[in-house]
């Protein structure tokens, strides 16, 4: 809107105007073909002299029947000539002995130099230099127009893309679309938008509130289980760990649901850092209390690795924090970055960011992290699968050791007792039987130990004779 503005943006109201403008020049003034013709079509029209107005670079062809001027603006006394800084790149290889690179800097120094700009760029290519006080020479005048160069808005080549090539290519398809074909300024401009534009998950979205919900909703399950387990009289209900370890637990997965949270919103290096780090912790802290009971509840009863963990609870739990904690210290070396993934068809795909560990050494420290999950998990499987089959073993030898038994007593109670009396004592016999279980502590662990047996015979013996008495 006024001369010293910087280049307006794609979702500015100038850019917006200037489209609308410009298929209005196409449609009232030009043509469909004259906009798509090439360079060569406009310098060939140009040295003709049949065009009124034509709008072209610069170049070294002269053309002594028109005038350079600037383009007019929206408003008197605004310009939109720009000048895009640009041309050929010169440097130094730092590989070459130090006698060279100061050869090497003479040479740029010369063909830098006001007086080479002058008598070779401009008075013999007939080209503009980029030496700003060259254009107040009245010599330099005589052969460029000084007034053009000093009311020009130069603008340098923004490179925001990976490949800059191809994001020119797309923007140009997409203004083609609007100029040729019926598409509405705004939908074409939002387009050429969404191909820079990054979404964040956001609760805003549909997903992102229904996934908000859902970690939220186990979180406080989580937080209402953990106020549970404090309680003395509701620890009888959990007893599979200790109440330190059930908080472990539960805190383990409090931190894997809340490192979930820094999804949400603009992503930063310190918040990968901390999303990774929970998550980490989080499967850490859960997978110890597991992986303890599991030790100590290993059939061996003789393993010098079980007897000693049992005994040292303490120090198995802090030996898996210590290593965790190692873990975290080590990533603030090697923090993650923020990296944009963008897709030039923004209508199949839309932009985001992500966490990417680019540090070949933060790359080490991932791997080892994986790994170490890895591993605790195969433990757990293994160790899981060993107290089923053993639990499975013992089960059978039980239930086959009871079954003799009460055929023993059976047949006791059949040849001493009346049919009537034989009848109760085995509905008696029946209600107490029951199967093996965890929680029954007080059944037989093994068919070889001769004292529980004997306890059991004592049990179903004392059932028959109240049986009987009755």
């Amino acid at each position: 809107k006024t001369s010293k503005n910087e280049f307006p943006e794609f979702d500015s109201e100038e850019v917006l105007e200037a489209l609308k403008y410009l298929k209005y020049l196409k449609s009232e003034i030009a043509s469909d073909d004259i906009f798509k013709y090439n360079e060569n079509f406009i310098i060939k029209e140009m040295n003709k002299g049949t065009g009124i107005f034509t709008r072209m670079w610069d170049t070294e062809t002269t053309f002594p029947h028109l005038n350079k001027t600037s383009s007019p603006g929206s408003k008197k006394g605004i310009n939109t000539h720009t000048s895009i800084l640009g041309g050929m790149n010169v440097g130094i290889n730092k590989f070459i002995s130090e006698e060279r690179k100061k050869a090497s800097l003479e040479v740029i120094k010369f063909f830098t130099s006001e007086e080479i700009q002058r008598e070779l760029i401009v008075k013999k290519f007939l080209s503009y230099s980029a030496i700003e006080k060259l254009y107040d020479d009245e010599e330099v005048c005589s052969y460029l127009s000084c007034l053009l160069v000093k009311d020009s808005n130069p603008i340098t080549r923004i490179f925001e893309m990976e490949n800059s090539d191809v994001y020119k290519a797309t923007i140009t398809d997409i203004l083609n679309k609007y100029l040729f074909e019926n598409i509405s300024a705004e939908k074409v401009l939002d387009e050429i938008i969404n191909i820079k534009k990054v979404y964040n998950f956001s609760i805003k979205s549909a997903s992102g509130l229904i996934i908000f919900v859902l970690l939220t909703s186990v979180a406080c399950i989580i937080l209402f289980l953990f106020l549970i387990l404090i309680q003395d009289k509701f620890h009888q209900n959990y007893q599979l760990f200790s109440k330190d370890q059930w908080w472990m637990y539960c805190i383990g997965i409090l931190l894997i649901i809340c490192s979930q949270f820094f999804n949400y919103g603009k992503l930063s290096s310190i918040k990968c850092q901390t999303k990774f780090s929970m998550f980490f912790l989080g499967i850490t802290v859960t997978y110890i209390p597991i992986l303890y009971k599991l030790t100590i509840s290993f059939p061996n009863s003789n393993n010098k690795y079980k007897i000693f963990y049992k005994n040292n609870k303490n120090i198995y739990i802090c030996g898996g924090l210590l290593i965790e904690l190692v873990n975290n210290i080590l990533f603030a070396f090697s923090p993650f970055t923020v990296e944009n993934k963008m897709y030039y068809d923004t209508n199949m795909n839309k932009n985001f960011n992500r966490c990417t560990m680019t540090n070949k050494y933060g790359n080490i420290i991932v791997l080892v992290e994986i790994i170490e999950k890895l591993f605790m998990m195969t433990m757990i499987l293994i160790l899981s699968f060993c107290d089923w089959n053993n639990s499975k073993k013992i089960g059978k030898e039980e239930i086959l050791y009871f079954k003799s038994v009460l055929v023993e007593k059976s047949e006791f109670v059949s040849t001493n007792t009346p049919e009537s009396e034989s009848s109760i004592t085995k509905k008696i016999i029946s209600f107490h039987y029951r199967p093996y279980s965890i929680a029954t502590e007080s059944v037989i662990t093994s068919s070889q130990n001769s004292r529980r047996v004997s306890v059991l015979s004592d049990n179903i013996r004392n059932s028959i004779d109240y049986s009987a008495n009755s």
